[in-house]
């Protein structure tokens, strides 16, 4: 708990089982397609995770891209990354958790 307070920012990435409940808003060129889903709970619960899995991939490459998570260089690397020390040192706490 203390890293997470000390953190500049903290993210939670879920999914929703139930997603397919409100698709005709996110789908709404294919109205029943909400059906797909309704009728096959697999699918739905296979679905949601794999797509809550890659949207938090990609808000963790967004924020690798706007250097918000930053890694320790390997040891004596730092000046073929550019990094400072007082850079490396913000970094040496590793890369983030994901589940």
């Amino acid at each position: 708990m203390l890293e997470i307070g000390a953190a500049p920012v903290t993210v939670i990435v879920a999914y929703d089982p139930k997603f397919h409940e409100r698709l005709w808003k996110l789908f709404p060129h294919n109205p029943e397609a909400s059906s797909w889903f309704t009728d096959n709970p697999s699918l739905a619960a296979t679905t949601a995770f794999r797509n809550g899995t890659m949207q938090g991939a990609y808000l963790i490459l967004a924020a690798r891209a706007a250097t918000l998570l930053t890694r320790a260089p390997p040891a004596g690397k730092a000046q073929c990354t550019g990094q400072t020390g007082a850079a490396r040192s913000q970094s040496a706490r590793g890369p983030p958790s994901f589940f």
